[in-house]
């Protein structure tokens, strides 16, 4: 998970020095997609087992697919997911066979390539520094924390859990 992580941050600080950022700390997510040649779609449903991301592996674009009846903090995060599945599972994975379809599936469906894909998110939209540093400056508002990352609340306490900042009560 430390690869993972490495990736994902580093991803992180090579787009933000850009000055690709929605307030300081919150990533641009629809200028990163546009940067590595994606393009987000927003479809009315996705139901589980449909597509989520397609890549052409000719050029190396792809397609990403969310749901409209999301809100927009948890596109976010199913982007940023999808972005996790392109580095870690696509450029990551068998040069001779790559995946390029990716479908909505649940964690306990995907198994271990959906849990890597939401720890890439997670640390692509809340680098570790970054959010203990907005984590303790809030005195550990929670709706704070969320508001500066731009994700979900459930998102932000999900991150301060995996970090040891909160207990599991």
């Amino acid at each position: 998970m430390e690869y993972i992580k490495y990736i994902a941050e580093k991803l992180y600080d090579k787009f933000m020095s850009k000055g690709n950022s929605e307030n300081g700390v919150s990533l641009d997510i629809m200028k990163l997609v546009e940067e590595l040649g994606g393009v987000v779609y927003e479809a009315g449903y996705i139901k589980m087992n449909q597509n989520s991301m397609i890549v052409d592996p000719e050029d190396n674009s792809f397609k990403i697919y969310v749901s409209a009846s999301e809100g927009i903090r948890r596109q976010k995060f199913t982007i940023a997911h999808e972005i996790g599945h392109y580095f870690i599972h696509y450029k990551g994975g068998d040069p001779e066979k790559p995946q390029t379809v990716y479908y909505r599936t649940s964690w306990a469906a995907g198994g271990s390539k959906e849990y890597e894909a939401n720890i890439f998110a997670a640390n692509l939209l809340m680098p570790e520094k970054e959010f203990k540093k907005i984590f303790n400056n809030c005195n550990e508002d929670l709706s704070i924390v969320a508001d500066e990352f731009g994700v979900s609340i459930a998102a932000a306490e999900v991150r301060a859990r995996s970090l040891g900042l909160i207990g599991n009560g």
